[in-house]
This record gives structure tokens, sequence and C-alpha cells, in this order.
């Protein structure tokens, strides 16, 4: 049990590496801030700002879910390297990288405060991650949750016809290689409380 709690440590450690790194003369004050800031994820809706807790993906046969944390790294995509030091299997791609080969997977449909995603490909790689850019549609930072998608099991889970009827569609779901980038429109991000 404490080899999977420091591999976990190890593992979020280094992946807000990127978020740690020293200012260089040439930043401005914004880019120095966001480096730092962890945040959490609003969607705007008829019924005001929605906290978002999760994204689920439903396909015919499984069902994956990725849980956000309480606070969500966020990325300053200007500061972005290809490679984190001393983790040479640990990357972070720029999210104009990730959108050049990316391929629409379908809908994003916001009920309650999950994300529904009904991929319309089957074949989905293993430990998905997701990446949600910010602002739309400049994509100067990105949301990175920690850990990636996990098979779960739901007591019930809506059709996508249901969900379409009882929520709203929220934006385009894509995807790139291992990654499930969201695409939202009002989204809106709010800095934790420090």
């Amino acid at each position: 049990m404490q080899r999977r709690d420091f591999t976990r440590g190890l593992t979020a450690s280094a992946l807000t590496l990127p978020l740690a790194q020293p200012a260089t003369a040439n930043q401005t004050e914004e880019e120095k801030q966001v480096q730092k800031l962890v945040t959490k994820l609003y969607i705007s809706s008829t019924n005001g700002q929605v906290l978002i807790k999760q994204a689920i993906l439903l396909l015919e046969s499984q069902i994956f879910v990725l849980k956000f944390l309480e606070a969500l790294p966020l990325i300053n995509e200007n500061i972005v390297k290809t490679r984190i030091p001393l983790f040479d299997q640990l990357r972070l791609k720029r999210m104009s990288d990730l959108l050049t080969g990316s391929v629409i997977m379908g809908d994003i449909i916001l009920m309650g405060s999950s994300l529904l995603i009904f991929p319309n490909t089957v074949n989905l790689p293993a430990a998905l991650k997701l990446a949600i850019p910010v602002p739309y549609p400049n994509y100067k930072q990105s949301i990175r949750p920690l850990g990636s998608f996990r098979p779960a099991r739901l007591k019930t889970a809506p059709t996508e016809a249901e969900a379409r009827r009882a929520g709203s569609v929220a934006g385009q779901a894509r995807l790139a290689s291992d990654t499930v980038i969201l695409e939202l429109p009002k989204a809106r991000i709010r800095p934790t409380a420090s």
C-alpha cells in the first residue's frame, strides 16, 4: 500500500513540474501566475454556472469515468515542453500538437455536474487521458486532470437520446492518440483559494 501511495505521489509531482518552472525575465506577470494556479471548471448553462465534477465516456459495452479533484492543474501552453526532466515516459504534448492529428468523437452533453461523451468509435486506447483547452477558441491554457479514465459501473446509465433530452450539448469531444480533448465554448475557469 505504501508503495502505491509513493508511486501516486511521484507521478503527481512529475505531472505538476511544468507548473513549477522558474519564471524567466521575458514572461508577463500573467504567465508567471498561471504556472502556480490550480482551478475549478464551470460550464455556463440556463441554470447559471455548473461546477463540473466528472467526465464519463459511455460505450455500448463499457463505461469509463474520470473524476475531477478539488483543484485541477492549469497549464500555460506557451511553456509546455515536450519532455519532463528525469521522467522521459511522462510527456506533456502541446495542445496545438494534440489538435492537429485529432478526430471528432462526438458531442459532449452536460447532464447535472457531469460531462457525458458517447463516442462514435468503439476502438479506444487504454488509459485515456483528458485535456480541456481554455479559453475557447484561443487555447492559451489547458486543464490537464491527473489520472486517466477508469472502467466504472453506474447503476443507471442514460442512453444518448435520454441524455440529449435531459441535458444540453456543451461542446465537442476529439480523440488524439491517447488523449480525449474536450472543446467547451461555454467553459469558465476559476482559481481555487490558495
